[in-house]
């Protein structure tokens, strides 16, 4: 298994990340972003389970790093694509490629977005796309399932719940990001496939851990805390 994460992770989460079997690949550094969005794989990457969209300075750097898994891995073929959009340091211009995609939802704010993955998500049969107001969705939506999320966003979750999603509301704050106030739950979290649900830190440090974990497993999914201490956000991480 594969796996994308900030170029800065600590070491404790690479280390336990290893542990699981996982090779690791480091994030593009989107240098012009603020210094604790630079390294964050949901702003400079996508993916949807056989093709990357990247941003377009990052381009160069995941063609090299991915080298012959975009060619043949575990006798599948992913694409690569170069976005047509540089990122910029000032929100909505770094959230181009920043959508939380479940496999049945695609949720972002769309007239932020990448033209290109726009384009792919639209090619998809049986995917419904939800325009929203927040662009930082995938960093504010932890993945559960393909219609079970978690966020503490009063925005997402009411309109979410409209649309059909089963969606724990947890309460703000309580993760750490460099140079922010604090970070968000989707990008402290991340798939790791085979029903685990991973966490840059301890969840139990978490107020509303206890929580977040009942509705995990209740979604037929594990937890697993990759660290300890406070969760981080890393800007989530991708499987593949």
């Amino acid at each position: 298994m594969n796996i994308i994460v900030d170029y800065r992770m600590d070491k404790e989460i690479r280390d336990s990340l290893e542990v699981l079997g996982f090779e690791i690949y480091d994030s593009y550094d989107q240098s012009q972003l603020y210094e604790g969005l630079r390294g964050h794989v949901d702003l400079s990457i996508f993916f949807d389970g056989s093709t990357f969209v990247c941003s377009k300075e990052s381009y160069d750097y995941y063609l090299n790093i991915l080298g012959e898994k975009l060619n043949l891995a575990t006798n599948r073929k992913y694409r690569l694509i170069q976005g047509t959009k540089s990122l910029g340091k000032k929100y909505p211009h770094d959230v181009a490629l920043n959508i939380a995609f479940t496999g049945r939802y695609a949720i972002g704010r769309l007239e932020s977005m990448e033209p290109r993955l726009i384009d792919l998500l639209e090619e998809k049969e049986n995917l419904e796309i939800i325009d929203v107001k927040q662009g930082y969705a995938n960093c504010s939506i932890c993945q559960v399932s393909e219609d079970a999320v978690i966020t503490a966003d009063e925005g997402l979750y009411r309109i979410l719940n409209e649309r059909g999603l089963h969606v724990l509301k947890i309460r703000p704050g309580h993760i750490d990001l460099v140079g922010m106030d604090y970070g968000f739950i989707g990008g402290a979290s991340c798939d790791l496939g085979q029903a685990r649900i991973g966490f840059f830190g301890d969840l139990d440090s978490h107020p509303d851990g206890g929580m977040i974990r009942q509705f995990i497993e209740a979604h037929g999914k594990k937890v697993v805390s990759l660290g300890t201490g406070g969760l981080k956000d890393y800007g989530s991480g991708i499987v593949f």
